[in-house]
């Protein structure tokens, strides 16, 4: 098992002054040589072993505090935002995340620079400064949160950054699959710019429009036929990205192609050399035309900027004689394939894409294969002593408030990212057993009752955090995480009653015409029990578990 050096990941966000599709942020990862081992990159397609095999990995934030305050008022809603974001987006994968809070550098502790309104250029000052105050842990992914000031921000962790704006749900993803291991959907090659014709529907865009690649060694050819000669996307072998399974796509997805609206579109001087292998092409930005010769053929053609084509006759000439003589100042178009499907593969979340939503297989496993080589990840799982998956921490609040007394029941704080079932429950057949404290995860011998009028469900996307409680007489059922067994009962000894009676006075007057109505433990706490009464007048009497009463005269109007 390897150990991977630091990554060092920079993201600037810059102000959106085009459409939603321009680039939301501009990530400056810088990928350690491990990423390019292929060694521990096997290139496999099949997900099978992987499966049974979740990873949970501890996270923690660093905040810097400006004379006791959090910088840019960050709050702790915009961090549990992020760790539901992760959640929401990996668990599909096995990978989980688990909040343990947060702390924070005093910026006056430490004046060697600006905290607030600048960014330190040296990662390790950031480190070697947390450290020093014994903020800094091996066992979590740390993220540091420095500077958020306008519409750019920069974030640093030693392997992770994030920012509080509309792309943070894409921000965090595709920073975390750097983490782990992931590269940009157009790494291994470079982009050339060209100028474009007025005409050009590309022409208007304040971005760049990029043509033709400058191909390093590492650059990945567009075909997926395997029985095509220029094939080099194969196993461990791919190029690009090194995952066979993302498809061929160059920075900013701008070769070939620019982005029109909502519609890509496509150069019409770049030809598809799958088709046409033997044709040369040159392009003069002065004359907008197109030059195009086939080898083998007795003419050539011409191509206006009104994409007219007309064939001219060689004659007596040969190709060579029209390029030393027309095509001085044109520039040659090597042939290249054109990018189609890019609306898909700008949803990836390697992409630079402002809607991303998914991962291909290659990625998933290649997350995997980067968890298990990488010792530094490893060190930051939540595990048992035999290596598998702790799930005890994800049903651990992060926050407690601690009960008043011995009856009172703790208020645990959950975080958000995962659907949660609160079901009702009770130790050893009472309303009781449990308190202040929940039960340990693993003592499962309390009472369970799926019909309870305590149940309740709060799903992955539930807002407010503040309300993401425990209630008590409840136990916790992650049902992505385990379906069928719940967990953690809260459950107080004299909050609920342990039965009683609802007594009516059927004059309306208090006197000896009644009618006594028993009430079990379920019955005499239901919080619909005076609603669903008559109007009329009632005594309800409760009786609890330490043999005290409770006795009260409610008047029921028509409602």
């Amino acid at each position: 098992m390897r150990k991977m050096k630091k990554i060092i990941i920079l993201l600037a966000i810059i102000p959106i002054l085009l459409n939603a599709q321009d680039n939301p942020f501009d990530c400056q990862f810088i990928p350690p040589e491990a990423y390019f081992d292929r060694e521990e990159y096997t290139g496999r397609s099949d997900m099978t072993i992987d499966y049974g095999n979740p990873f949970i990995f501890n996270v923690e934030f660093h905040l810097i505090y400006e004379n006791g305050v959090p910088a840019h008022d960050i709050t702790e809603d915009e961090l549990l935002k992020i760790i539901a974001v992760l959640n929401i987006n990996f668990n599909d994968l096995d990978i989980f995340f688990k909040y343990t809070g947060f702390n924070f550098l005093e910026a006056t502790t430490f004046p060697d620079f600006d905290y607030v309104n600048g960014t330190p250029s040296n990662l390790n000052d950031v480190i070697d400064d947390f450290t020093q105050l014994g903020l800094y842990h091996d066992n979590v992914i740390n993220i540091f949160i420095l500077n958020m000031n306008g519409n750019s921000s920069h974030f640093w962790d030693e392997t992770a950054i994030n920012n509080f704006n509309q792309y943070t749900e894409n921000m965090i993803t595709h920073e975390f699959g750097h983490i782990l291991g992931l590269l940009h959907v157009f790494s291994g090659a470079q982009p050339n710019q060209i100028s474009l014709p007025e005409n050009h529907p590309c022409s208007s865009f304040q971005w760049n429009f990029f043509h033709q690649p400058v191909h390093q060694f590492d650059s990945e050819n567009i075909t997926r036929d395997i029985n095509d000669s220029n094939y080099n996307a194969s196993g461990a072998n791919a190029k690009g990205d090194l995952i066979h399974d993302t498809e061929a796509c160059f920075y900013f997805f701008r070769t070939n192609m620019c982005q029109f609206i909502d519609e890509f579109v496509e150069d019409y001087r770049v030809y598809d050399n799958s088709y046409y292998p033997d044709t040369e092409c040159y392009y003069c930005d002065i004359s907008q035309l197109e030059f195009c010769y086939t080898n083998g053929s007795s003419y050539y053609t011409v191509t206006n900027s009104d994409n007219i084509s007309t064939d001219i006759a060689l004659n007596s000439n040969t190709w060579q004689d029209i390029i030393n003589s027309n095509l001085i100042d044109c520039d040659l178009i090597e042939s290249g394939i054109m990018y189609r499907g890019l609306e898909t593969i700008n949803h990836n979340y390697m992409s630079y894409g402002t809607d991303l939503s998914y991962f291909t297989t290659g990625q998933k496993i290649r997350m995997y294969q980067t968890i298990y080589s990488d010792t530094d990840l490893q060190q930051k799982l939540a595990k048992l002593p035999d290596g598998s998956a702790d799930f005890s921490v994800l049903y651990e609040p992060y926050k407690v408030i601690e009960g008043t007394s011995g009856f009172d029941p703790d208020i645990n704080y959950y975080q958000p990212g995962f659907d949660y079932e609160f079901i009702t429950c009770s130790a050893d057949g009472q309303w009781g057993g449990y308190s202040p404290d929940a039960s340990n995860y693993d003592d499962i011998t309390f009472d369970i009752h799926y019909n309870g009028i305590y149940n309740q469900f709060m799903d992955k996307y539930f807002t407010p955090y503040d309300e993401l409680i425990q209630p008590d007489h409840t136990s916790i059922l992650i049902p992505i995480i385990d379906n069928l067994q719940p967990r953690k009962c809260l459950c107080s000894m004299l909050k609920l009653a342990s039965g009683g009676s609802v007594t009516k006075f059927n004059d309306g007057i208090i006197n000896t015409n009644i009618t006594v109505y028993p009430k079990d433990s379920l019955q005499i706490n239901d919080s619909n029990l005076i609603h669903n009464l008559n109007s009329g007048l009632y005594k309800i009497d409760k009786q609890f578990i330490d043999g005290s009463q409770e006795q009260n005269v409610i008047l029921k109007d028509d409602e």
